[in-house]
């Protein structure tokens, strides 16, 4: 396999954007649903979990990469990811009437991200460094949130355990900055 011949920041662009939205989400308090716990986020979910609450898997997308050069010498990259942030909850029928928790969950995710603080600079960890940046390879996210698309189709009845199984997908463009 060829080694990678790009730039250091280039190799962790996608693991920063992905841990970053993970971070914003992971432990997310859902409001006025009692009982329910924080949502957990995964990038790569686990091959086996317990359905115990709300989840969320985050998956790095798509991105179309522009470079402003002019002058010559160092430029800055424009990373315009579309992230894909899929919401899954399984509950017993009796607590998807009384309460509709899904509906619940996917406002307290859309919420979540319109209110991020913007601008901010993160590690190659996804980790939010502040307003400044404070490594060489910090990138910035200058947006989030922005633009969001949603698909929420119907919940599902699974099997003998009579259980509904709600899932939702959420199309969020992050804008994320590199001088390269």
């Amino acid at each position: 396999m060829p080694a990678f011949s790009g730039s250091c920041e280039e190799a962790a662009i996608l693991a920063s954007v992905s841990s970053y939205v993970r971070g914003v989400l992971d432990g997310l308090a859902i409001p006025y649903v009692d009982s329910m716990p924080p949502l957990t986020a995964w990038i790569t979910p686990p091959a086996l979990e317990q359905a115990d609450g709300p989840r969320a898997h985050v998956w790095g997308g798509a991105v179309d990469i522009t470079r402003q050069t002019a002058p010559r010498g160092p430029g800055f990259k424009k990373w315009p990811w579309v992230v894909d942030v899929y919401l899954v909850y399984l509950t017993t029928p009796d607590d998807g009437l009384d309460a509709e928790p899904m509906p619940r969950i996917i406002d307290a995710v859309l919420s979540k991200f319109g209110a991020v603080t913007m601008p901010t600079f993160i590690d190659r960890d996804g980790n939010v460094m502040g307003p400044n940046a404070v490594n060489d390879d910090d990138t910035q996210i200058q947006a989030i949130g922005e633009r969001m698309r949603l698909q929420y189709p119907p919940e599902k009845m699974v099997g003998p355990m009579q259980m509904l199984w709600y899932t939702a997908a959420v199309q969020l463009d992050v804008l994320e900055v590199v001088q390269s």
